[in-house]
């Protein structure tokens, strides 16, 4: 019954996610990209990766969800459904439904 791509993290960790996900949202939006589903679950693998060929994933413990490498790319589902779920509820940002965007 037990799925790592569940959210199972102790409260700190979950508000440590949602800052972090705020923040890219906003790092992205300064650069003049929309912020997506799909943005997002690109970004945060391709972070990994980078930190991971410097030898430094190990130094930094910033974001707490897995990614799984799925047949169109990485994806964590609690990333949509439980904290963009709960961004888009509280008003914290807006979902752009004419593209899907946030």
């Amino acid at each position: 019954d037990y799925n790592l791509q569940e959210i199972t993290q102790v409260p700190k960790a979950a508000l440590s996610d949602l800052f972090i996900l705020l923040y890219s949202i906003y790092l992205l939006e300064e650069q003049g990209i929309k912020p997506s589903i799909f943005t997002l679950n690109k970004l945060y693998p391709f972070i990994f990766q980078r930190l991971e060929e410097k030898n430094e994933l190990d130094k930094l413990h910033v974001f707490n969800l897995p990614f799984y490498k799925m047949e169109k790319g990485h994806y964590n589902k609690s990333l949509k459904n439980k904290y963009l779920a709960k961004l888009l509820k509280t008003g914290l940002i807006e979902e752009d439904t004419e593209r899907k965007y946030l």
